[in-house]
């Protein structure tokens, strides 16, 4: 249930290539990944990033399925303005997710 690493910094780089991981293997696009502060032996990371709602869908099933366990704690979605000249009229969604796990050292 945690992730194992030697220190906390650590714990939260392991995190961040977990979750960025998680939105890339669905096609969405990473745009800013930040530590959050986080009381002891808990790693926070806030993501954000363009999801068709598809992925987004899709990246929620991950999230909650993965391993070690992952805590969604905070979910905002916005629709940017649709592209007049798109073909098609799906556009993706900028999304913001905070991400909680907990940290055990190795």
């Amino acid at each position: 249930f945690h992730i194992i690493a030697p220190t906390p910094e650590a714990a939260a780089e392991a995190l961040k290539d977990r979750v960025s991981g998680l939105v890339t293997a669905g096609g969405g696009e990473v745009r800013a990944l930040q530590d959050i502060e986080a009381g002891e032996g808990r790693i926070e990371l806030r993501i954000e990033a363009r999801l068709g709602e598809g992925e987004l869908v899709g990246l929620l099933e991950r999230l909650r399925n993965a391993e070690p366990l992952l805590i969604v704690t905070s979910l905002s979605v916005a629709a940017p303005a649709a592209n007049p000249s798109a073909a098609v009229s799906t556009p993706d969604l900028d999304v913001r997710i905070d991400v909680a796990a907990s940290h055990s050292p190795a």
